[in-house]
C-alpha cells in the first residue's frame, strides 16, 4: 500500500512539473478580480500588505511557474461583467450556486474546491434566537445571495438590509440596527478578533448556516486554472499549511460544533 502511494505522488508530481516545463516558457501576466472589500483571512486585495490566503496561495504558484498576476477589487456585481468583458482573467471566490443558472455564461469554466468554508448568522452572544422567526432585519453585504430563510425574505418578515462590507454588517448587529447578519464564519472570527470597535458575536444555532465552497472562475484561461490545480494537487501539505496560516480550519467539523445546543462564542 506504501508503494502504490509512493508510486500515486510521483505521477502527479511528475504531471504537475510537466505542465510545468511546457508553460514557463510561455509565462504570462494575468488580472485576478475579488469583491472590493475586506474579506480576510480567505482575501482582501485593497491591502498593500497581507492581501489574504488566495493570494498567498497564487503568489506561491508563481514562484514555480513564473506567470504573474495583478490583483484588483471590484464591486461585486461587476466582477462576472468584467469576467465576460474579458478585463479580468479569472475571479475568486466564484460558484455556480451564487446565481441562477439562466445568468451563467455557457462557456465559463470553475475550478475545483480551492477553500471549504461556513456561511452561518452572527448574533450577539446576549440574544437567543430559537428560530428564524425571531429574525425580523437581517444584514450582509450588498450582492451576496442570502440563505435559505423558508420565504420569510421575500415574504416581507425578515428585512435585508444592505451594506458595503462584512465588518459593517457586524457594525449593525453590535449597534442594534440588525439582529443579525450573514457571514462567512473564519471572517467573522477575524473580525471579531482585529476590530476593537465592536463585541463579540456568537453563531446562531438555530439560524440558517451551510457548507460554502469557493471556487476560481474563468472564461479564457482554462490552461492556467487547470496549472493552478495541479500545483495544488501536488502539494497538499502546502496548501493545508497556509490554510493553517491564515486560520482557515476545517470547515465540515467545525460546522458539526456549531451546531451544537449551545452557540459558539468567539
Amino acid at each position: 500500500m506504501q508503494v502504490r502511494n509512493v508510486i500515486v505522488v510521483v505521477k502527479k508530481l511528475v504531471c504537475f512539473f510537466s505542465l510545468l516545463l511546457c508553460c514557463c516558457a510561455h509565462s504570462k501576466t494575468y488580472v485576478v478580480a475579488s469583491q472590493n472589500f475586506n474579506y480576510f483571512p480567505h482575501y482582501h486585495f485593497s491591502s498593500n500588505e497581507d492581501k489574504g490566503f488566495i493570494w498567498a496561495l497564487l503568489e506561491t504558484y508563481t514562484k514555480y511557474s513564473g506567470d504573474k498576476f495583478i490583483y484588483v477589487s471590484l464591486p461585486v456585481k461587476r466582477l462576472q461583467t468584467e469576467l465576460v468583458k474579458g478585463t479580468v482573467d479569472i475571479i475568486y471566490p466564484d460558484n455556480p450556486i451564487f446565481r441562477p443558472a439562466y445568468l451563467e455564461p455557457k462557456n465559463k469554466y470553475y475550478s475545483h474546491t480551492i477553500v471549504e468554508t461556513i456561511s452561518c448568522v452572527a448574533v450577539k452572544p446576549t440574544f437567543d434566537f430559537s428560530s428564524k422567526n425571531d429574525i425580523h432585519r437581517l444584514s450582509l453585504p450588498a450582492g451576496f445571495a442570502t440563505m435559505d430563510w423558508g420565504g420569510l425574505i421575500t415574504q416581507g418578515a425578515i428585512k435585508l438590509i444592505e451594506v458595503t462590507s462584512s465588518l459593517q454588517a457586524l457594525q449593525y448587529v453590535d449597534r442594534g440596527k440588525a439582529d443579525g447578519t450573514e457571514i462567512d464564519y473564519f471572517v467573522m472570527r477575524h473580525l471579531s478578533k482585529s476590530s476593537p470597535s465592536i463585541d463579540r458575536f456568537a453563531v446562531g444555532v438555530h439560524l440558517p448556516k451551510k457548507m460554502t465552497e469557493f471556487k476560481i472562475a474563468t472564461i479564457k484561461h482554462r490552461d492556467l486554472v487547470s496549472k493552478i490545480e495541479a500545483f495544488m494537487n501536488a502539494n497538499p501539505t502546502l496548501i493545508e499549511n497556509l490554510k493553517i496560516q491564515y486560520g482557515i480550519g476545517n470547515a465540515r467539523s467545525t460546522l458539526s460544533t456549531l451546531s451544537a445546543p449551545i452557540p459558539e462564542q468567539i
